[in-house]
């Protein structure tokens, strides 16, 4: 896939960071594969912008949890004109840091504000740690862990209707080698 040259302008970023999107689709999460990356970004920040409060208040409290949350959302809309190119760009490397695990963007915020938390940071994971290494390493631990004790199941319809696209395909393959590898550990 070849990102479309009005959004490249558009929304500022550079070429490097949307080359490799083509790749991606087949191992995002289920239900982001339908999306443009652009509309999978924002669906990622509205994930962080949901979960940044809960560990964000824990340092500081509710309200200033608020203030220093950098993604900018209007009732609980990701605003892609309010986002500074800098907290766009972070924005679409921890969400391509997701989809390349495979893990719902709610899920891997989670686990990367976890580990921020858990690991003792002065301040909680911002969108840029989001993409480090060390944070992609133990969230991606932490799902395989997850996958294990629990198998989580795509939201839209498409994947749980007959039918052979390739996405469903894919899903179900997917799900019979979860099934396996839950069961093999259970015992």
């Amino acid at each position: 896939m070849q990102m479309d040259y009005k959004v490249h302008e558009t929304i500022g970023l550079s070429s490097p960071l949307l080359s490799d999107e083509a790749e991606l689709f087949d191992k995002k999460w289920f239900d982001y594969r339908f999306m443009h990356p652009l509309e999978a970004t924002f669906n990622f920040a509205l994930a962080y912008t949901k979960v940044y409060p809960r560990y964000g208040a824990l340092r500081h409290g509710t309200v200033d949890a608020e203030k220093r949350l950098t993604v900018k959302s209007y009732n609980g809309i990701c605003d892609p004109c309010a986002q500074s190119e800098k907290v766009l760009s972070a924005l679409w490397k921890a969400r391509k840091a997701a989809d390349e695990l495979g893990i719902p963007y709610e899920i891997y915020c989670c686990y990367a504000l976890d580990y921020s938390e858990r690991s003792g940071w002065k301040e909680v994971a911002s969108v840029k740690d989001l993409s480090r290494k060390d944070v992609k390493k133990v969230v991606d631990e932490k799902w395989v862990q997850r996958n294990r004790d629990w198998i989580e199941k795509p939201k839209l319809d498409i994947y749980h209707q007959e039918g052979d696209h390739s996405y469903q395909l894919a899903w179900r393959e997917q799900h019979r080698e979860l099934l396996r590898l839950k069961a093999s550990s259970d015992q």
